[in-house]
This record gives C-alpha cells, sequence and structure tokens, in this order.
C-alpha cells in the first residue's frame, strides 16, 4: 500500500517540524527565510521519504538522523545559539514522541485494515499534547527572555541522550518481542512518562536559570548600593558641616545683606540639609542625598516616619531599599505634570512589626502588571522592585507593590529589633 508507505515514512519528521516550529517560530530569522525554510522543509522530507528506496537498510537510527539534522538545517534558517536550536528541537521530539505513543496505544485494539485511522487520531493527538505545552509554557511569555536563559546546553544535551537511550531500548524491546501488545503498551507508557519529564526539566530549568540570573543581578545592585552608600555617607557627612558653617555665617549677614536676598541664600543651603530625622540613618542619608533632586525637579515630599527599631538591619541594606524606592517613585512622578509630582513616605511601629508606606502618583501605562519594568532593556532594568522584595524576606518581612487607581503603592512589613 503505497499511502501506507508514505505515510509512515513522513509521519516522524513532519510532526518533529511542527514540534520545532512552536520554538523556532519565535527565533530570528535568516535573510531569504522563506526560501531557506522550504528548502530546508524539502531536504527532510525528501530524505524521509527515499528511506524505503534506499539499497541498505538505515535501521531505526535513520530517525535519530533526520532528528540531528533538522538540527543542523536551523542554523541554515534561522539566526540563534546552538542552545536555541538544540532546545527546540528536544522540545519538538518530545511532543512528536508523546503524540506518537498516545497514538500507538490507541491503534493496539484497532484492526491493521483501518490503519488510516491512524492519521486521524495522530493529528488529534498531537495537537492536544502542542496546544498544553503552548499554554502551560509559551504563551504571554517573554520569549526573547526564554532564550536569553538558555545558557548551559549540559540539562538539553543530557535530555537528547536520555530520548535517544529511551527510543532505543523501546524500539528494541518491541522487535525481540515480536511487537506483542503488552509489550508495544509498556514502551508506549514508557516513551510518554520520559516525554513528559523532558518537557518539565527543559522548562524548569529555563525558570531556575532565570532566577539565577536575576539574583546576581541583584546582588551586583547590592554591591554597588554597599559602596553607594560609603560613598554618600562621607559625602553627606561632608556637605552637613559645610551647611552647618554657612548657615552661622549667615547669621552674621543680617545687617550687611538684603532679608529677602538672605532668606533666598538660606533656603538654598536648606536644600542640602535635610532636617527630617527618621530614626534610621541609612534612611535619613537617602532623603539628604536626593533633596537636592526633589527641589529641582519640583516634586513634593513628605515624610512622616520614626522607625529607629529596625536599625539592627545593616546600614547598607537600608540604604539599597530605600534608594531604590526612591529612584523608582522619583522616575514615575517625573514624568508628570509638576502640580502632580510628590512622594509621600509613612513609616510606624505596629507591635512587633514596622510599616513602611510608600506612594507616589504614577501614569496609566507606566508599568506593567507583573510590575516588570516598561524599558526595552529587559536585561538591565527592572530589577530594583526585585532588589527590595529579596531585602524585604532575608529579614523575614513582607513586601507589596501595586498599582492602586492612579498612584503605586509600597508597603513593607519588616519585623522590629526585638523581634530578630
Amino acid at each position: 500500500m503505497i499511502a501506507k508507505a508514505i505515510y509512515d515514512s513522513l509521519n516522524f519528521v513532519v510532526y518533529l517540524l511542527l514540534g520545532e516550529g512552536l520554538i523556532c517560530h519565535h527565533l530570528p530569522r535568516r535573510e531569504y527565510f522563506p526560501l531557506k525554510l522550504a528548502g530546508a522543509i524539502l531536504i527532510l522530507i525528501g530524505l524521509a521519504m527515499v528511506r524505503e528506496w534506499l539499497p541498505f537498510s538505515v535501521g531505526r537510527f535513520w530517525y535519530f538522523f533526520l532528528f540531528f539534522l533538522s538540527i543542523g538545517l536551523m542554523s541554515f534558517v534561522f539566526k540563534a545559539t546552538w542552545n536555541s536550536y538544540f532546545f527546540a528541537a528536544t522540545i519538538g521530539y518530545a511532543i512528536q514522541n508523546i503524540s506518537y505513543s498516545l497514538t500507538t496505544m490507541t491503534m493496539i485494539p484497532i484492526p491493521e485494515g483501518f490503519w488510516y485511522l491512524e492519521i486521524l487520531i495522530n493529528l488529534v493527538y498531537f495537537l492536544i499534547v502542542f496546544c498544553v505545552v503552548f499554554f502551560a509554557y509559551v504563551y504571554k511569555k517573554n520569549v526573547d527572555e526564554l532564550f536569553a536563559s538558555i545558557r548551559n546546553p549540559r540539562q538539553t544535551i543530557i535530555s537528547l541522550i536520555v530520548i535517544a537511550v529511551t527510543g532505543t531500548v523501546t524500539l528494541e524491546l518491541i522487535v525481540r518481542s515480536g511487537g506483542t501488545s503488552s509489550v508495544i503498551f509498556l514502551t508506549d507508557i514508557i516513551s510518554i512518562l520520559v516525554g513528559i519529564l523532558v518537557l518539565t526539566s527543559e522548562f524548569e530549568l529555563i525558570v531556575s536559570s532565570r532566577a539565577k540570573g536575576e539574583l546576581e543581578q541583584v546582588r551586583t545592585i547590592w554591591a554597588k548600593d554597599r559602596k553607594a552608600y560609603e560613598l554618600s555617607r562621607e559625602n553627606i557627612n561632608l556637605i552637613n558641616i559645610k551647611v552647618h558653617d554657612l548657615r552661622h555665617r549667615l547669621d552674621n549677614l543680617k545687617e550687611s545683606v538684603d532679608s529677602g536676598e538672605l532668606e533666598e541664600l538660606k533656603n538654598a543651603v536648606d536644600i542640602y540639609g535635610s532636617d527630617i530625622k527618621t530614626g534610621l540613618e541609612a534612611l535619613n542619608l537617602v532623603i539628604s542625598e536626593k533633596s537636592p533632586y526633589l527641589v529641582g525637579h519640583k516634586i513634593r515630599f513628605s515624610c512622616l516616619a520614626d522607625i529607629a527599631s529596625l536599625s539592627y538591619i545593616p546600614r547598607h541594606s537600608l540604604y539599597s531599599l530605600f534608594e531604590n524606592a526612591f529612584s523608582n517613585a522619583i522616575e514615575a512622578v517625573e514624568k508628570l505634570p509638576v502640580e502632580k509630582r510628590s512622594i509621600h513616605l509613612r513609616g510606624m511601629e505596629l507591635g512587633d512589626y514596622v510599616s513602611i508606606h510608600i506612594e507616589n502618583p504614577c501614569l496609566a501605562e507606566g508599568i506593567l502588571p507583573n510590575l516588570d519594568t516598561t524599558k526595552k532593556d529587559h536585561a538591565n532594568h527592572g530589577y530594583g522592585l526585585k532588589s527590595m522584595r529579596l531585602l524585604v524576606e532575608r529579614y523575614q518581612g513582607l513586601m507589596s507593590a501595586k498599582k492602586i487607581g492612579d498612584k503605586f503603592v509600597v508597603d513593607i512589613l519588616l519585623p522590629s529589633k526585638k523581634q530578630v
């Protein structure tokens, strides 16, 4: 039966290509993409078709040859890393393998003369597995970040080896048993479980790799903030000394300088000598550091806080926490009209905890629902809130950051000193 032979020849490679397309669809494309894609597909289909007419037996390893050839052809059609090609091929193979195993399990009780039912059954199972993987792992995901997280090919290579070994062993079992229904059913179960394991491990590896990368970025931020804290403390201390000296000198000029001009000079000096005291040196330092910028950009700032009980937390950590909070708030409000620019900070003790509330107005489109950065460069931005959250959790606290109406609100709850 020619139709059956054609189906058997193309079944593997067609569904492999469709499975790989789930990931390859998002890869950057090379020049003359349509022509190269068509050429690659024709090569794979052509080689799959000629298997039956080769003068020698290629056996079960022909499928592995087509599989690895598809990886090589990806580099001809798409412009990405080999890690991405291996990842796409592994996912495609797993989807094909699961759907085909489900098909053969279903076909066992169906008489051989009704082989054409396999086409429909295989298509249905493939679409089901394809959709499950798509909605579980790809839909509404930032695919560019997904590929950027594939740094180490080791897990993908291990998955490929597992698939190859499993395929070889199951085929050997079927051949040696003479293709009995019970053995086919058992090998299909094994193939399905291995396919699910591969899919889960591959995508979970990306999630863990991305989390590890984000943690490294946050630690880099903490290290920079620690150095910035030491430098800022020295600078602010010097400024405060100079401000104190200037105030005394201005007081001595009352009789020789116009009163209006003298008041203007005092206000200018006061910009660099913030009188706000919160009980935390690190927070006082951040406020003093940001005050000139707030005044210069006409951002109103109010602070009502007495949170000295948080002094058990290292000052550089507190500096990083509040510096990121202020920087995010300033970046949001400076985009608004002058009359709407304001930042409010409240801090108080609530029993055995300290509550910190920071709020500022923001643009309606100024923040994404998942609190990620709206900047195009996701790789280098969006770590401020993550850094804050990790710092709060390090000291057994809780943090909430959300948009309420036209305001962005950050609430932090940390144990007071007596609780640590």
